[in-house]
């Protein structure tokens, strides 16, 4: 009889050298205990690796692929198919057996993946993002235009796991940033998704110290208890990097995040399509977040006009109007001072 099994996938690209870097790290990292998964000869390149039974998934799942993976629409549903259709070699002891006996529920999707700054500076970094093209306007960088896949519930407890342990590194990855990205690119897929870089340029893709930061930071992630879900705020304006949504989680420990749209990609859009956009990345944090009691949205005063937040407050007042009984309530705010004070009270109720 066939069970289901939540599964998470990690994506790397050999066609990636930052990719190719973190899947090394996390293949030589003895702790996950990794079971290579028995497959047909092909000439797809494809491999699969499989570790079970840790603190937060019961099924973790590596999968390098030659394939460019912002061009990886449907990942999700390729990798399900792929399990499925071949035997692992675990025993049936260990509550694997053979792919027919086991449907995966692909609960995460952890893309590994270079990061080239846009500026000229190339700052050292290692970042989180979650995925999609916000405007359907626009030619999109991978995926579909105006789609976003639902945001990884893990953006904000990985971050915080990567910071964990590129602090207690050694003194030679000091100059790298640890920061959120906005949401920029695809593929496009169904399950929730997020990207884990490296950055900025070919000499630190394949540092193995930055690809050993980031095993380490994976495990640590996935060997904790599940985080308890606190608010969800999703950000509507500020800079490509985030950078208020990253003091917010220095303060805020049990915050969680959703997507993330940065000013310049509003800019010089028309209030419908700020309105879609919104509805989007709203829609698809929903997707993510279907138990939380509050999603906030933050639309930054200093960061936006004020003709954008009201396109803001008008998809957010909206879509709330088309939500059934039991569904998250959608509040806005626009100043720091606010959000605050929501976060602080939620966060409060959380821990009673």
């Amino acid at each position: 009889m066939a069970t289901t099994r939540d599964t998470v996938l990690l994506i790397a690209s050999d066609t990636s050298l930052a990719g190719s870097n973190i899947a090394d790290a996390l293949l030589q990292h003895a702790s996950f205990a990794w079971t290579p998964l028995r497959q047909e000869e092909n000439n797809a390149g494809d491999r699969c690796w499989i570790a079970s039974s840790l603190s937060n998934c019961r099924e973790l799942v590596l999968w390098r692929t030659p394939k460019k993976l912002t061009c990886l629409d449907d990942a999700d549903e390729e990798c399900r198919r792929m399990l499925e259709a071949a035997p692992c070699s675990h025993s049936s002891e260990n509550g694997i057996g053979t792919g027919n006996e086991m449907v995966r529920n692909i609960k995460d999707v952890l893309f590994l993946e270079r990061h080239v700054a846009a500026s000229a500076s190339g700052q050292k970094s290692l970042t989180v993002h979650p995925i999609g093209n916000p405007r359907e306007d626009l030619e999109p960088m991978g995926g579909v235009a105006g789609r976003l896949p639902p945001p990884s519930p893990r953006l904000a407890s990985l971050l915080r796991s990567l910071r964990s342990v590129h602090g207690g590194q050694a003194a030679s990855l000091e100059d790298f940033d640890v920061t959120f990205e906005a949401t920029h690119h695809g593929p496009w897929l169904k399950s929730p998704a997020l990207f884990a870089e490296i950055g900025s340029s070919e000499a630190e893709w394949s540092r193995a110290d930055a690809g050993h930061c980031w095993a380490d930071a994976l495990w640590a992630e996935f060997s904790k208890p599940e985080p308890v879900s606190g608010p969800v705020v999703i950000s509507i304006g500020g800079n490509h990097y985030m950078s208020h949504m990253n003091d917010l989680l220095k303060l805020h420990p049990g915050l969680m995040v959703g997507h993330m749209l940065p000013t310049y990609v509003l800019r010089d859009a028309g209030v419908e399509q700020i309105q879609a956009s919104v509805k989007e990345a709203l829609q698809a944090t929903l997707l993510a977040h279907p138990e939380v009691p509050e999603i906030i949205v933050y639309m930054s005063k200093k960061s936006l006009r004020s003709a954008e937040r009201q396109a803001v407050q008008t998809a957010l007042e909206s879509l709330a109007a088309s939500l059934g009984p039991g569904s998250p309530v959608l509040r806005a705010v626009s100043t720091s001072a606010q959000l605050q004070k929501i976060i602080e009270a939620d966060l409060a109720e959380v821990a009673v």
